[in-house]
C-alpha cells in the first residue's frame, strides 16, 4: 500500500476522491496494473485487501456509480435499518428520473420529485433515507418492495423495537405527502 492515501484504505472510492487526495492518473495505473486496487465500475475503485465489502460499503460502492444526487432507499434501507429479515440481491438506490445506469447488482428508484431535503440522513458518509421515509415508502410502493403485508410487517416491527412512533410515521406522511394513502394502514396498526 506504500503511496497509497489513507483515506482510500478500506473503502470504495472515486476517481475524484483520488485525485483530490493527490493521486495522479499514471499513479492509478501502476497502482491498477500491479494490483494494489481494482475497478469496481467505471471511476470507482477499492483496494484488492477490501475483498468482502461489508453492506455499508456496498451501498457506498452504489452510490458512487449512481452519481449525485442519489441516496439508499427501500428494501436496502430496511436492511439497513435492520428492519427486515430480507437480504436484498440488488441495493436500491433512489435517484432523480433521468439517471440511466446499467449496473447489474443496482436497482435505481427513479423519481421526478425526489424531495431530497426530506427524510435523507447522511449516517458515516451514506445517504439514506431514514426510518420513517423507507418504512412509508415500502407501504406507498408496495408493488416494488415486497407487497403490503411485508411492509406492514416492517412497520409493526420498527413500533415494537421503539425505531419510531405512530405520531413520527404520521408527521413524515404529511411532509412526503403520503397521507391520503398510508392513513388507512396506519389507522389499522393502531
Amino acid at each position: 500500500m506504500k503511496n497509497l492515501p489513507k483515506n482510500l484504505l478500506g473503502r470504495p472510492f472515486s476517481w475524484t476522491e483520488a485525485k483530490s487526495s493527490g493521486m495522479t492518473q499514471y499513479a492509478l495505473r501502476q497502482f491498477l496494473s500491479s494490483g494494489i486496487i481494482e475497478r469496481i465500475a467505471r471511476g470507482v475503485y477499492r483496494t484488492t485487501l477490501d475483498v468482502d465489502l461489508s453492506p455499508e460499503d456496498q451501498f457506498k460502492s452504489a452510490l458512487l456509480r449512481v452519481g449525485q444526487p442519489s441516496a439508499i432507499c427501500l428494501i436496502s434501507a430496511l436492511a439497513f435499518h435492520h428492519l427486515t429479515d430480507v437480504i436484498p440481491k440488488k441495493t436500491w438506490v433512489m435517484a432523480s428520473a433521468e439517471k440511466i445506469t446499467n449496473q447489474k447488482d443496482i436497482r435505481v428508484f427513479r423519481r421526478r420529485n425526489p424531495k431530497w431535503h426530506i427524510g435523507i440522513e447522511v449516517i458515516d458518509g451514506l445517504k439514506i433515507t431514514n426510518v420513517e421515509r423507507t418504512l412509508l415508502e415500502c407501504l406507498y410502493y408496495k408493488d416494488l418492495a415486497g407487497g403490503a403485508a411485508f411492509a406492514v410487517s416492517a412497520i409493526r416491527l420498527a413500533l415494537h423495537e421503539k425505531k419510531t412512533t405512530m405520531s413520527d410515521l404520521l408527521k413524515m406522511s404529511k411532509k412526503l405527502g403520503l397521507e391520503k394513502r398510508i392513513l388507512p394502514y396506519l389507522e389499522a396498526l393502531s
